[in-house]
């Protein structure tokens, strides 16, 4: 069987698209139709549950659809330990709590994960709905994003991979009614992107709810602005009320809006979106002071294209990562090989930049260590130090490795070597060696350090991510098992009041605490902040979740590797047609 071709789900394993994923379709819309007699007072979902028409459930079964419950969770009682009612919490759990153990079945885990999500969305709705954040310790509403209900447009594919069918109409009756992008203001072109066109673009190719989709192509009318159609370079801000864009983006920023536009011209049948996402690459390959073979300086100056201040600076970390990730993935999404000459662009950029990668950023550490470092053009030599978002390359490998296997055996193999050899280190240096099992920002030094500058945990998601990916290629559990681990660290030290918190110092420990809940409020909340950011991103439930769920449910019925390509934010985008050879 060709790699680029992904066969078609055995009866078994349950179709990805066919009648299940249909049916659940149908599930979210009686979900819809239940919500909106409710408010007539048409029905009564407390008491016996009736639809009025001829594709009527029973009430065992809606029942268990309005609890969010599928075929992919292994109940309440599983979902319990991971606590999905609403905080405050008394007090965190000991090391690991009620989730310590590497005897907990794939299920429990699974549905412990899920009941992380549903802690988070519970607290939210109640406390914070319809703002971009909520603070999880002290459970208020934030809006660094624009006031656009961002938690919920990252969330919304998350709920509906776990099969929080419920959970997702709410967040789709808030889109419908409440989300206006004409009031965004002052906003970042590259998270509104990600974030926001991204998870619309996601709950559409999911649901086919058109709503999703109409609201995606507003955005994408207004952000547009941001993007020069000569160049296709990006914008950092973009003000909605004025339409005005300003300063120049990094590489990162201006290579990473390509594969949800593709996906839009595609749904809406718009062939500006393509057109205008097809700009950037001839451009930024004429770049010469800035490139170093298929690789390129992340940070570039607004007028010339050269140098920004002088920074030659070659990384697969900040300002350049999803640069790199979006040419693989985008060949994938429009289909592989032999679809035009832009697509065979992609997979050559592609290739040439792992050329370089493994040329001039792989690096080993004084413990042997195998990791990617950033690169000094002008110096011509290596810095050594790794950023944990850089750990999206043992992924990003792997996904290639699999798509060109029979294509190009040797690269795919050589590759794959490397995906694993870095995905080892981006587990056992960043989380296994740390006391709390949290992972630093940054490790620097060529023995990889954690110092005072990147010892803080964010909850990033690029390890759990590559975790995924790997799984899915190699099948290998050892995986899953260090993905478990981490969920267990993150439960163990940043779950507080309503939801996931920032960790300040990933060396120090969370000791054992306790608190009168009734009493000692303000002195439990003092406590966790000098222990955390009263803050959680809202990536944390788009990608670090979702990825951790698939990792434990490698055969959900919804998405796979095989049949979505994710965005740099974790939301699956399915294929325009099966990739082909390379």
């Amino acid at each position: 069987m060709e790699e680029e071709k992904p066969s078609e789900p055995s009866p078994s394993k349950g179709p990805r698209h066919g009648s299940r994923a249909t049916s659940h379709r149908m599930r979210y819309l009686q979900v819809l139709a239940i919500s909106a007699l409710s408010l007539l007072g048409m029905v009564s979902i407390s008491g016996l549950l009736f639809m009025p028409t001829a594709q009527s459930v029973t009430t065992s079964r809606l029942s268990q659809m309005m609890r969010g419950g599928d075929n992919n969770t292994a109940g309440a009682g599983a979902d319990a330990g991971a606590g999905a009612g609403t905080g405050p919490n008394t007090a965190p759990k000991e090391a690991g709590g009620a989730l310590r153990g590497s005897t907990r079945s794939i299920a429990e885990r699974r549905a412990a994960v899920k009941g992380a999500m549903q802690f988070i969305w519970t607290n939210y709705k109640e406390r914070a709905f319809g703002a971009d954040e909520m603070t999880p310790i002290t459970g208020l509403p934030r809006n660094p994003w624009g006031s656009i209900g961002c938690l919920i447009l990252d969330s919304l594919d998350t709920m509906w991979i776990m099969g929080m069918h419920e959970e997702f109409a709410d967040g789709r009756k808030w889109v419908a009614s409440k989300l206006n992008f004409a009031k965004m203001g002052d906003v970042s072109v590259f998270e509104t992107i990600i974030r926001a066109l991204g998870g619309l673009l996601s709950a559409y190719d999911l649901s086919k709810d058109r709503v999703f989709l109409d609201k995606a192509d507003d955005l994408a009318q207004r952000i547009s602005h941001a993007i020069s159609p000569t160049t296709g370079r990006a914008n950092y801000r973009f003000n909605s009320f004025t339409n005005h864009s300003y300063q120049p983006g990094s590489l990162a920023e201006s290579g990473t809006y390509q594969l949800e536009y593709e996906y839009l011209a595609h749904a809406t049948g718009k062939a500006e979106y393509s057109k205008l996402a097809r700009v950037f690459y001839p451009y930024i390959q004429t770049r010469k002071p800035i490139r170093l073979g298929g690789l390129y300086a992340s940070q570039i100056h607004g007028g010339d294209g050269g140098p920004f201040n002088g920074d030659l600076i070659v990384s697969f970390g900040a300002n350049g990562d999803s640069f790199y990730e979006y040419l693989l993935k985008i060949w994938i999404l429009r289909g592989g090989a032999g679809v035009d000459d832009q697509n065979d662009l992609m997979k050559k950029m592609y290739l040439e930049a792992m050329d370089g990668l493994e040329k001039y950023l792989v690096q080993r550490s004084t413990t042997g260590r195998v990791y990617i470092a950033d690169y000094d053009i002008r110096r011509s030599e290596p810095r050594a130090r790794m950023e944990h978002l850089a750990c999206f390359v043992p992924g990003l490998l792997g996904l290639g490795a699999h798509r060109m296997r029979t294509s190009d055996p040797d690269t795919s193999a050589r590759h794959l070597d490397l995906a694993k050899k870095v995905m080892t280190t981006c587990f056992e240096a960043f989380y296994a060696a740390q006391p709390t099992g949290l992972a630093p920002e940054v490790l620097d030094g060529e023995n990889l350090e954690v110092r005072n500058g990147g010892k803080h945990y964010i909850l990033r998601p690029e390890v759990s991510e590559s975790l995924y990916i790997l799984h899915q290629v190699t099948g290998d559990p050892v995986y899953q098992d260090w993905g478990w681990r981490i969920f267990e660290a993150i439960n163990t030290h940043c779950r507080v009041d309503y939801a996931f918190a920032a960790y300040r110092d990933v060396r120090t420990p969370r000791e054992q605490q306790f608190f009168d809940p009734k009493r000692d409020v303000e002195g439990r909340q003092k406590w966790e902040l000098t222990l955390h950011e009263d803050r959680m991103e809202t990536f944390f439930a788009a990608e670090t979740l979702k990825y951790l769920y698939l990792l434990m449910d490698p055969e959900n019925e919804y998405v796979s590797i095989d049949t979505h390509v994710f965005t740099t934010e974790a939301h699956p985008l399915s294929m325009f047609k099966k990739a082909t050879s390379a």
